[in-house]
């Protein structure tokens, strides 16, 4: 039998030789049911934070009795529907977006997107299965393959019962962007595509006429036969070589015999040959629909400065703002109906023949988003939007009424839950959390398919976030595959551990699977931004798949802690140090470390998962074992002896004498990682909940060198509610009050025999008053309530 072995029997030995000398008066409280709670830390004002899986991110401001979902999340479980198309019986809707996980600047992570259809008018709708959508095994043809991602249909057309035409885009597994227009001719159980892969590029509108679709967007305009499925290019036509960069926002038609596409900035194009040559609308600059009435009366919609009618074909134009941007419209009875972000719009057409550009304001209370597209059906019109807006009227739009949509539970994927892990307090109230990959496709006989993490920030304690645009981190490394989580043929981002230091500066370990090689390899880094994350600087050399648990710092004094994994660092990572063989040393040569306790910039505790807690006074000069310990998920450090060890039954102890003696004190279950206190109260990390233990139950014994060479106390300590009163049999020169976790709350000069400390205004909890007299340093504990 070894050494190492022999001295842990030996510290087990003691443990239980010294258990259940004290009472701990453990509590628990669910917080989210059934899902592992990661983190607990606490903000400068005392705010509580707890992070975990299952969507498990909430805050507490009173001290843990109750806990406020942080609602990152709140967005998620919605559709913004873009566009319906109805032919006679038969129509079809198409959502944007279905549960966007997060909004990214870049790349926002959405589970699923829909496409609903009717077949009785539009009273009743149903889900259109998408499993079918595009051939072949290349994820540029196949929307529904493996791994391919953030689905998003922006544009539909209906034909005839059998023949319609969505527009999607998406993204591959590695993050690569598509867009295509699918074709069904079978009422949608099947679907083809129609162009080749636009990579990305956003499709707007889709409109048939004459015999053919015309298909326009960003810097695209196609017109495709319904029959042959022949593709033209009229984008050259159009451009004729005066701006490669047009965007097409809408498709219109006039009087059978034109068709009308408003662009963002460069006018409006009509042509009145089906493409063969365009004329642009003169003396306006863009707007996203146009209603042509006759040869020279036009109302456009747009931004404020863009809603204009004219009367004389464009030579002068005549504001008709209704104080907000219109998105879409068109004719429905004797008006023209234009729509808002919360409200239609009428235009009698009697008052448009006239010259006379009036709106009449029509209050939707169904929406409060967006309206993006309208059509008619039987006589009825259907509004959709975004937030799950989706109505209909049947009295010209005077009233509306909700329409008949499949249940919820069918159209959101309710499964998705990100995990919550890695989290970092800083400054100023601002905070860091990053999320592990989410699994998109869980394969029995094939890899499993993920989208990468997420991380968010917040400068105000939560009471709103941003979601940092990931994709920068590594940008700068260009190319580099183990350098850049974002290269090419680089996926799976999964972020671990954070750390907060202000608003703006931030540490993140990543890892990432690289596949540029025939063999897939596993590459992770700890990068930190000084900029809020508008740029990132690796500060590690690659970890590969080695696991980092702990990223913390005081200051620019921080350590990089995990599996196999010691790091530390005096400047903010310009130079890292390997720390890890003086554990070794002690230990063995397979360290997983839990977590890393800075209590200050030279007393650090490290916790390991089996080879017990270690401590450093010097900075991690050097370590020692703390006797008596086997491992721990966390050690929490009351004051400079009494030290509280968390994890599994077997994990779970403390000590009120340098780790002498140890009482048994597991709650129940185990512990995952280290804990806050608040008040009077320690709350620990478990699963479904926090473990709480009352702080006051503890012996927390106070041992200075200075005390203990004094035989007899020369100073009595008398409480009440609002007031200390220290008296001393030999001058006291000075007093101090510590908080339990170290922190020095305020220190007074007295020169007397006797000292009041008013302690109305300090925070209920444990604190220590230490006295300097000329006989020594003595403190003693006392509970503020």
């Amino acid at each position: 039998m070894g050494v190492k072995t022999t001295l842990q029997i030996m510290f087990a030995v003691l443990i239980i030789n010294n258990a259940n000398s004290q009472t701990f008066e453990w509590t628990f409280q669910t917080v989210s049911e059934g899902n592992n709670i990661q983190m607990v830390k606490k903000t400068e004002d005392g705010t509580a934070i707890i992070a975990g899986f299952g969507n498990t991110l909430v805050k507490s401001i009173d001290g843990g009795t109750t806990w406020t979902d942080l609602g990152v999340l709140t967005n998620a479980d919605y559709f913004d529907y873009q566009d319906i198309s109805i032919k006679n019986s038969v129509g079809y809707a198409v959502a944007m977006s279905s549960f966007k996980v997060v909004d990214r600047v870049e790349n926002d992570i959405v589970a699923d997107c829909s496409v609903l259809k009717t077949t009785d008018w539009g009273q009743t709708w149903s889900l259109v299965p998408l499993n079918m959508m595009g051939t072949g095994n290349f994820d540029s043809l196949n929307i529904s393959l493996p791994g391919n991602n953030n689905r998003k249909f922006t544009a539909v057309e209906c034909i005839n019962d059998d023949v319609a035409y969505v527009a999607a885009s998406w993204n591959n597994v590695a993050g690569n962007k598509h867009s295509n227009v699918f074709k069904t001719i079978d009422g949608g159980v099947t679907w083809m595509q129609i162009l080749t892969d636009k990579e990305g590029d956003v499709i707007n509108s889709i409109e048939q006429f004459n015999g053919h679709i015309y298909i326009a967007g960003n810097k695209m305009l196609y017109k495709v036969s319904i029959l042959s499925n022949t593709v033209f290019d009229l984008y050259p036509i159009v451009d004729n070589g005066s701006d490669d960069a047009m965007y097409f926002w809408n498709i219109s038609t006039y009087n059978n015999s034109e068709l009308i596409f408003p662009t963002t900035t460069d006018s409006i194009r009509i042509t009145a040959n089906e493409g063969a040559s365009f004329y642009t609308v003169p003396g306006i600059s863009g707007a996203n629909v146009v209603y042509k009435h006759d040869d020279t009366t036009y109302v456009v919609g747009g931004t404020t400065t863009k809603t204009k009618g004219t009367f004389n074909n464009g030579t002068t134009w005549i504001d008709c703002s209704v104080g907000e941007s219109i998105w879409n419209g068109g004719v429905y009875g004797d008006s023209l109906i234009a729509l808002a972000k919360n409200d239609i719009y009428k235009m009698a057409l009697v008052d448009i023949e006239a010259g006379n550009f009036a709106w009449a304001k029509t209050d939707i209370s169904l929406s409060e988003n967006m309206i993006k597209g309208m059509d008619i059906s039987g006589g009825d019109l259907f509004l959709v939007g975004f937030s799950d807006f989706f109505a209909s009227s049947e009295n010209g739009g005077i009233t509306f009424q909700s329409v008949i949509l499949p249940p919820k539970s069918d159209m959101v994927n309710a499964g998705v839950d990100i995990d919550f892990r890695g989290l970092g307090v800083g400054a100023d109230s601002a905070s860091i959390i990053t999320s592990r990959k989410y699994k998109l496709q869980d394969n029995a006989t094939a890899d499993d398919v993920f989208l990468p993490g997420v991380i968010f920030t917040t400068t105000n304690n939560w009471e709103t976030y941003t979601v940092v645009d990931d994709t920068k981190i590594g940008a700068k490394y260009g190319s580099k595959t183990d350098v850049n989580p974002y290269a090419e043929h680089c996926s799976g981002q999964d972020y671990f551990a954070a750390e907060c230091i202000n608003d703006t500066v931030f540490y993140v370990y990543v890892q990432w699977s690289d596949t540029s090689a025939a063999v897939e390899e596993i590459h992770g880094r700890v990068f930190k931004t000084t900029d809020n994350g508008m740029s990132w600087d690796t500060i590690t050399s690659n970890l590969k798949n080695l696991y980092v648990t702990t990223v913390t710092f005081i200051g620019d004094n921080g350590f990089i802690a995990g599996n196999n994994v010691l790091l530390k660092t005096i400047n903010g990572g310009e130079s890292v140090t390997d720390l890890l063989p003086l554990l070794a040393n002690i230990a063995d040569n397979n360290i997983y470390i839990n977590d890393v306790n800075m209590v200050s910039s030279d007393t650090v505790f490290v916790s390991t998962t089996s080879d017990g807690v270690f401590v450093t006074y010097n900075g991690g000069a050097t370590f020692q074992l703390i006797p008596g310990t086997t491992g721990a998920n966390g050690t929490y450090v009351f004051d400079k002896n009494s030290w509280l060890t968390m994890g599994t039954s077997a994990r779970t102890y403390y000590t009120n004498n340098y780790g002498v003696d140890w009482d048994y004190c597991y709650p129940g279950t185990t512990i995952y990682g280290n804990g806050i206190v608040i008040g009077d109260t320690l709350i620990a990390p478990a699963k479904s909940g926090v473990w709480k233990l009352y702080v006051p139950s503890l012996d927390i014994g106070v041992y200075t060198n200075d005390l203990a060479a004094n035989k007899q106390s020369n100073i009595i300590v008398y409480q009440n509610e609002t007031v200390v009163s220290v008296v001393s049999t030999s001058e006291i020169y000075k007093c101090e009050l510590i908080s339990i976790t170290g922190v020095l709350v305020n220190s007074t000069g007295v020169n007397a025999l006797e000292h009041n400390i008013e302690t109305a205004y300090n925070i209920p909890g444990v604190y220590i008053v230490r006295v300097f007299t000329a006989k020594g340093i003595e403190s003693q504990k006392i509970v503020i309530r």
